[in-house]
């Protein structure tokens, strides 16, 4: 979905627009079943965004709390300010011909939070 999602950040900027793009990039906790969606899926992140980790059975790290609140509050700014760095400068640029970025939500391999502009992850 990410040449779409980029598309449309350019389709913005030449209407004098701003995109915010995107991609969440967290592969969801596994319980150990089989029959469970397993990595970063459509609507995984809805846990995060509203930071209702505590409704999920999957088990959610520290790391994940952290990503919870990072993604609450540039939802909550860009809902009240149109910017989800709030009203000051931040880490997450619209997607521009000259700055073809997506903030890429995720944690590191330590299970930290460490969401960042970047390319959109290559499946």
């Amino acid at each position: 979905m990410s040449a779409g999602i980029a598309e449309f950040g350019l389709n913005r900027e030449k209407f004098g627009g701003k995109a915010y793009t995107y991609e969440f990039a967290r592969p969801l906790p596994t319980d150990g079943r089989d029959n469970v969606l397993k990595g970063a899926f459509h609507s995984s992140d809805l846990w995060y965004v509203f930071k209702s980790l505590k409704h999920c059975w999957r088990p959610m790290t520290p790391g994940d709390w952290e990503l919870a609140e990072v993604e609450l509050t540039a939802w909550s700014n860009f809902a009240k300010y149109g910017d989800p760095n709030g009203k000051s400068a931040g880490k997450w640029t619209p997607y521009t011909k000259d700055n073809p970025k997506f903030m890429v939500f995720k944690l590191d391999a330590r299970e930290k939070e460490s969401s960042a502009m970047g390319d959109p992850i290559k499946p």
